[in-house]
């Protein structure tokens, strides 16, 4: 099991009508995820809308940033010029890949 450690296991997602390299998150990314999910739900539960919607574009980025290398080179201003909808979808590609948010393993 050790020979795995480290190991990157990739596939290609459309996106914005092109073809993206993801990668699969590791537990210690999907732990750093969960941490900053729970900040966007804080923030849902005391009201604060601006708040909530801003740490929910930061679960975004980390995800794509931690499951996209394309997407290392994005500045923080980057990401909102690009449109949310396509953003969301990436990390959701990415989610499932690494085997969250649906009911089939990951391939």
């Amino acid at each position: 099991m050790k020979k795995f450690v480290g190991k990157v296991v990739t596939k290609s997602v459309d996106f914005m009508g092109d073809k993206l390299g993801i990668t699969k998150l590791t537990v210690e990314q999907v732990k750093a995820m969960q941490k900053l999910s729970q900040k966007s739900r804080d923030a849902i539960e005391k009201g604060d809308n601006d708040a909530a919607e801003n740490s929910s574009l930061e679960v975004i980025k980390h995800v794509i940033r931690s499951g996209c290398p394309d997407s290392k080179d994005l500045e923080e201003g980057d990401f909102i010029k690009l449109p949310l909808g396509d953003l969301n979808q990436l990390a959701n590609d990415i989610m499932e890949y690494s085997g969250l948010g649906n009911s089939t393993p990951a391939k």
